[in-house]
């Protein structure tokens, strides 16, 4: 059976969220051997707290993968490219790793170009020559760049370069501005979205980039003073938002989220800490939407 696209969760923060299948989980050397022997059609694996890489070389007998997730664990170009060959991943998910650099993205680039999920999760390593290079992954469907607190406009510019792109996830990278909002309108299928928190984003861009977004389905946003209830108007303006994921976000109030009612198609509202927004303002856009789910936690 197809598996289907994975579901992101707005406020999820764990990379491995994103698995499409339930995953085995491997923390010592015996369990890939394991592995090996007793579920050698193992699709969907995590591999955690690995102390030495020639351990994870027992990876190469599991043919049959299409999703691994290394957290914490040394990992090479030499490795991925090992995995490369004897594998067909779909996704790839690499989190709390400083060995995810510009030479290893060469190697994921090169050695996996069909694939189409990919989570680089607190890889402080990580910065704009390393994010450039995956302008060859054209089939990549969803991307985490979570906490990639080096990334700049310059690395982000590769984002319009990648066509199938339907989910991104930029929390944490806050150093990105109005230009990478800009690159962000170019992203033909882009339909999920997690904008950085704490960006120095401009009211007109925010308002600019929802004006333009008719694809969009779901969207995160926190800690952005600029979002404001002008933004949420135009982000009313995109029929097919289905949930949205609003933090501490002080300049939204009871008016802008009363503009939200023209969302036809909302089926969930979370609003943290956004202080001038009040539980009766969301109570009541809630009227009549009889499956849908909407959270409302008051700054205190």
């Amino acid at each position: 059976m197809k598996a289907k696209p994975p579901a992101y969760i707005p406020d999820s923060t764990h990379p491995g969220d994103w698995f499409v299948r339930q995953p085995r989980v491997a923390r010592t050397v015996d369990d890939l051997r394991r592995l090996s022997t007793e579920a050698p059609n193992c699709e969907s694996l995590r591999v955690v707290d690995f102390r030495r890489e020639d351990d994870l070389r027992e990876i190469e007998h599991l043919h049959h993968l299409r999703e691994l997730e290394f957290t914490s664990c040394p990992i090479s170009p030499d490795l991925i490219e090992r995995i490369g060959r004897y594998t067909s991943l779909a996704g790839l998910y690499l989190a709390e790793s400083p060995d995810v650099n510009e030479g290893l993205l060469r190697a994921v680039s090169s050695c996996m170009p069909l694939l189409e999920h990919l989570v680089l999760y607190l890889c402080y390593s990580l910065d704009d020559r390393g994010v450039s290079l995956l302008a060859p992954l054209t089939h990549l469907r969803s991307l985490r760049l979570d906490h990639t607190t080096s990334l700049t406009d310059v690395g982000a510019s590769v984002l319009a370069d990648l066509p199938a792109l339907g989910a991104l996830s930029l929390h944490g990278c806050y150093r990105l501005s109005d230009t990478t909002l800009d690159t962000l309108r170019r992203c033909p299928s882009l339909e999920i979205l997690t904008l950085p928190d704490g960006a120095s984003f401009g009211e007109a861009a925010l308002r600019h980039l929802f004006g333009n977004r008719s694809r969009l389905r779901r969207v995160s946003m926190s800690e952005l003073d600029n979002v404001t209830d002008i933004v949420l108007a135009a982000l009313a303006d995109c029929e097919l938002i289905e949930y949205l994921y609003l933090f501490g976000c002080r300049s939204v109030t009871d008016s802008g989220i009363r503009s939200l009612g023209r969302l036809k198609n909302l089926k969930g509202l979370v609003v943290r800490l956004c202080r001038n927004v009040s539980a009766e303002s969301v109570a009541a856009l809630r009227a009549g939407r009889s499956n849908a789910e909407f959270v409302h936690e008051p700054f205190s």
